[in-house]
């Protein structure tokens, strides 16, 4: 019996043993890990700073809590880069399942895409899967629960609420150039988003779903690529830059929309393009709008004389499908011009 309990003992002792050299391993690889891809980063372009590191997740998972991580740059794949910050980032590998890195942000966050004001947000649960290997693009997941969010310094910071949110990002360079801009896809399903109870909404403060993929196509880039953002965006105009919008559905009150889209810029680096769009519900739509104000009853009563003329959606008999174009800073339905945009001024 005691035979027993020793080898029981002992083989209790040599499997933590075993664990903790794994895990010691695992976390000594998960930090130089971190810094390999610091580094690279930074030859890069990108501004990546930290506060402190601590090690952790044993005995199953090796663990690094980041304090106040920051990353700064990708000027060559969004004009105008990005900007996003944290109070804490956990990395993590389950010794279980070595070739998947999981991330998680705790506390409040910032992000800054191009020249957009900051948006600040927190999760109940904001938790990223990136693939370390095994695949010929790099994937990433992330999932957030419960999120809250808005435009930093502004006196609403908590103005929209989102239930659930999934995103998926692919990125994948040209494997002909070794210095290329990325082609990318960010596929988005946003459900339970609560808009900004500051305005009165036409179509009420709730929206059911947003969702939708966007792919863009970028050119090859030099070693350098170019300072300023006006040059990087004609850049990538010239070199064959677009992105594509499909896949996208909205549903918000009683509009029920989907669509797809193509866009790149024009002669003067603004926004051109064209698409299509399925919508249902648009009598109750344009009731509503016609209701809040938005528009005139006369409007209504007209864009609802030219709806019914429009050709009906393969896929929904309820839905009519409107051709759009974006031209000299026009959208236009059909060939009817619909309204004006503004021009984007590249600062």
């Amino acid at each position: 019996m005691r035979r027993g309990w020793r080898i029981g003992l002992s083989a209790v002792a040599a499997l933590l043993v075993l664990d903790t050299l794994a895990w010691g391993i695992a976390a000594s690889e998960l930090a130089a890990g971190a810094d390999r891809w610091i580094g690279d980063a930074r030859r890069q372009g990108w501004v990546v700073t930290e506060r402190e590191r601590v090690r952790g997740g044993w005995p199953f998972a090796a663990t690094l809590a980041i304090a106040q991580p920051e990353i700064a740059g990708g000027d060559a794949l969004l004009p105008g880069g990005l900007r996003w910050s944290s109070q804490r980032l956990i990395l993590a590998v389950s010794l279980f399942d070595p070739t998947r890195l999981a991330l998680a942000a705790e506390g409040s966050q910032r992000l800054r895409l191009s020249g957009l004001p900051d948006l600040a947000f927190t999760g109940a649960e904001l938790a990223a899967s990136i693939k370390l290997w095994g695949g010929a693009a790099a994937l990433a997941q992330i999932d957030a629960a419960a999120l809250t969010g808005g435009i930093a310094g502004s006196r609403h910071p908590q103005d929209v609420q989102v239930s659930a949110l999934q995103l998926r990002v692919s990125a994948v360079s040209d494997p002909k150039t070794g210095n290329a801009w990325p082609s990318a896809r960010l596929e988005v399903h946003a459900a339970g988003i609560g808009l900004p109870d500051v305005v009165q909404w036409p179509l009420g403060a709730f929206v059911s779903e947003l969702s939708g993929t966007l792919d863009l196509s970028s050119p090859a880039a030099g070693p350098t690529g170019p300072s300023d953002i006006e040059s990087q965006a004609r850049a990538w105009r010239d070199g064959g830059g677009r992105l594509n919008a499909h896949d996208f559905r909205l549903r918000w009150g009683p509009l029920n929309l989907s669509a797809t889209a193509s866009l790149t810029l024009d002669r003067r680096l603004q926004p051109a393009g064209s698409g299509s769009a399925d919508l249902a519900g648009s009598g109750a739509t344009l009731a509503a709008l016609s209701g809040a104000g938005v528009i005139t009853p006369g409007l209504a009563a007209t864009a609802g004389a030219m709806l019914a003329f429009m050709p009906r959606a393969p896929d929904d008999a309820d839905a009519v499908r409107l051709p759009f174009r974006l031209q000299d800073d026009t959208v236009s339905v059909g060939q009817i011009p619909v309204f004006q945009v503004r021009d984007v001024r590249w600062k």
